[in-house]
Order: C-alpha cells, then structure tokens, then sequence
C-alpha cells in the first residue's frame, strides 16, 4: 500500500497515541489507497514495474503517474524497441505511430499494445501530506460515518458536528492538483 502517511505521522499530527490502535491502522491505509487510486499515482519511494495492455490508439496514455521509465513495449505479440517511441514520462503519453518509427507495416491488426513501465516516488510533497493527514484525522474521528463533536461515559452520549464533511476529500483542491492525466 502506498506509504504518504503512517499510523505514527497521523498520531502526531492528532497529537495521540495510536500505536496499536487497529481503527488508526485502517483509516491510515484507507487514506493512502484512496489518495494513490484517486490521483492515479503511485506514492512509494519503493520501484514498481507496472504492465497495462491497450487496444491500438496512436497515442497510449498510461493510468499511473510518478513514472521512472519505460521498459518494454509490445504489439500483437512483438516487442519493439522502447527508444523507436515518443513517450514523455511527465504526462505518461506514448505515441505508438511517431514519425517515421511505425510499429507495424499496417496499424490494422494491432489490437493488443502490451506496454512495461516503472514507477516510483523519490519524495511526497509536505501539502500532500498535511491533506492525507487532515482526511486520516477526519476518517478517525468519525463515528457512523459522522464526525463526532464529543462524547460522554456516564449515561453515554455523544455529540455530532453538525457541518457536512466530504466524504473522501474529492473537492480538496490539494488532492486535486495531483491528479495524473485528469482520468
């Protein structure tokens, strides 16, 4: 799972010990997944080689942005050489017919583009952070799916804020700006 917060990082941040706290643990990997799969990102600074087939197109755009490189693309069973490509790593566009490099004598029978490629993140960005940890602290503090205002022992009653909370952070305009290739 992706690695932008931790259990420790969301306790400091609450200013609370969560150290083997499982709700802590879940709502921090929630978080995590939520922020990889929402911004089409992979947040590690561990490498992952990535394979995604594609029917033809011209140009390929990959699903998963912060990537390192491309390694290996395939046409119909093929391997061709990566360096006979246009491909820019920032927007993960591949343009498979470029120029005189055309994978094929005749586009018509690629249907299956088996492109390899590798990710990896040398370092979050600190407002990224801070957004994860605001969604993870909110995520916490919910209590069937409210965020809880207070709550009490004798006689047990808790209290809930009554302003609505984004569900997921989806209009955290921090979030947002992270998103790869608007998918």
């Amino acid at each position: 799972m992706s690695s932008i917060i931790s259990t420790e990082t969301l306790g400091n941040y609450l200013g609370v010990n969560l150290q083997s706290n499982s709700k802590a643990t879940l709502v921090v990997n929630s978080i995590n997944q939520w922020v990889e799969n929402y911004t089409h990102r992979y947040w590690r600074t561990e490498e992952k080689e990535i394979t995604e087939t594609h029917d033809y197109a011209s140009a390929i755009y990959l699903r998963v942005g912060n990537i390192k490189s491309l390694t290996s693309v395939t046409v119909n069973g093929e391997a061709h050489t990566v360096g006979d490509y246009d491909f820019n790593k920032v927007t993960g566009r591949l343009v498979i017919n470029g120029g005189d490099n055309l994978p094929l004598d005749s586009k018509a029978g690629a249907n299956q583009i088996v492109v390899k490629y590798k990710v990896q993140c040398s370092e979050i960005p600190a407002d990224l952070i801070l957004a994860s940890l605001e969604l993870a602290g909110t995520a916490f503090k919910r209590k069937d799916g409210r965020e809880v205002a207070s709550e009490g022992v004798g006689g047990y009653s808790v209290a809930y804020n009554a302003q609505a909370v984004d569900s997921l952070g989806a209009s955290n305009p921090v979030i947002q700006s992270y998103t790869f290739g608007n998918i």
